[in-house]
């Protein structure tokens, strides 16, 4: 199944996609797009885009409170052993690059 970048699904999610998150609510889209369609959409856009689309879903889920502290309590963890020293920043393609030859 092809969809071309410019097609009249990718215009209508590119005028959704600008418009503030407090404006839309779920199914608040006057059209109804297949997942196949919309999957391929998604996967064409650039991935800076595509990171944006997936905040916004993350955030549009029911939080849960107990895992939001369990990951505020390891965000700090993490910060205090880089600025003791005991860990260091690493380039986000460096990551990619070990997770990559460890699923090799």
């Amino acid at each position: 199944m092809g969809v071309e970048k410019n097609s009249v699904v990718t215009q209508k999610l590119v005028r959704l996609w600008h418009a503030p998150i407090g404006q839309l609510k779920p199914r608040s889209c006057p059209m109804s797009i297949p997942v196949e369609v919309l999957e391929v959409e998604v996967l064409n856009l650039p991935p800076a885009e595509r990171s944006r689309l997936l905040d916004r879903l993350l955030a549009s889920l029911d939080p849960n409170p107990e895992w939001e502290e369990a990951w505020a309590q390891e965000i700090d963890r993490r910060e205090a052993d880089i600025a003791a020293g005991r860990a260091t920043w690493l380039a986000g393609e460096e990551v990619v690059a070990r997770l990559r030859a460890s699923l090799k």
